[in-house]
């Protein structure tokens, strides 16, 4: 049977700072910044965050049973993940405090 995941918000939601007053809002969340930071720095990156499993998802109100109508979908590792939005926010940031972005790169 096809499988349909309907969107949902981004995870990044719950990943947002808090107060250093106050408790953090999910328990690992300072274990996810020890360990993030740790691979920031040294630029080593565990052999299963390369990794991922492949998963057709169907396009929604499309036909099930017509395989076109399926996008493939990789699902890797979340710890990963965030490291990837580190360094995409940081690579932003630099290229654009340095105006090193023409115009037709840049975001609407």
């Amino acid at each position: 049977m096809p499988l349909y995941i309907p969107p949902s918000p981004a995870p990044a939601e719950k990943l947002q700072g808090h107060p250093p007053s106050s408790p953090p809002p999910y328990p690992l969340a300072p274990n996810v910044h020890v360990t993030e930071g740790e691979h920031w720095i040294t630029g080593d990156i565990p052999p299963s965050w390369r990794e991922a499993s492949v998963v057709p998802i169907s396009k929604p109100d499309k036909d099930l049973f017509d395989p076109s109508n399926y996008r493939p979908i990789a699902l890797t590792s979340c710890l990963c993940n965030i490291l990837e939005w580190m360094v995409n926010d940081r690579l932003v940031h630099v290229l654009e405090s340095r105006n090193l972005l023409s115009k037709i790169q840049e975001n609407p």
